[in-house]
């Protein structure tokens, strides 16, 4: 720390740091900790002793770094997508199994079974296939009214048959 005194004769002690320089092997260190333990920036940040402003000015000006930033997080994403990908359909994997028999240990390898897993199913349908899978489906209908016509469009599934209770009995599914 520098002690630094200011025109109106206050003084304040200034924290200085060594300022933090380029180094080609971030791009290598940025790539790894993204890749194998799936870091985010700000712990990228922490693991190279700078500050996260100072990560998000390399990949602004560090093509090369931003690149490798995100090549390493896609491989951690790709493994996730894998991963939930196995849990929504289920999988198998070899296993050993150990067991004391008689005094003595017995491993017989065995295959383990997982089914599919329903909130993964739930999951991946949601995000890959919104428009059949989204909690909240729209209904495409319109209901001619005095001679006017009311577009039901931006109303749920859930608004329409409230509304139908309400005395719109001749919604275009009833007639």
């Amino acid at each position: 720390m520098t002690r630094t005194k200011f025109s109106n004769g206050k003084k304040a002690y200034k924290r200085t740091r060594k300022p933090v320089k380029w180094n080609p092997d971030r791009i290598r260190q940025a790539f790894l900790l993204a890749s194998m333990f799936g870091a985010t920036d700000v712990e990228i940040a922490k693991v190279m002793d700078v500050n996260q402003h100072t990560i998000n000015y390399w990949k602004r000006t560090k093509p090369e770094f931003l690149n490798a930033l995100n090549q390493g997080k896609l491989t951690k994403d790709e493994q996730v997508e894998r991963s939930l990908f196995e849990r929504a359909t289920g999988y198998s994997h070899p296993d050993v199994d150990i067991r004391v028999v008689d005094h003595e240990i017995v491993k017989t390898e065995i295959t383990k079974h997982y089914p599919p897993d329903a909130t993964s199913c739930i999951f991946w349908l949601k995000n890959r296939q919104r428009q059949k899978w989204a909690d909240v489906q729209r209904s495409e209908l319109q209901v001619d009214i005095n001679m006017k016509r009311l577009n039901l469009d931006e109303f749920s599934r859930e608004e329409l048959l409230v509304m139908e209770k309400l005395g719109m009995k001749q919604l275009p599914e009833h007639q």
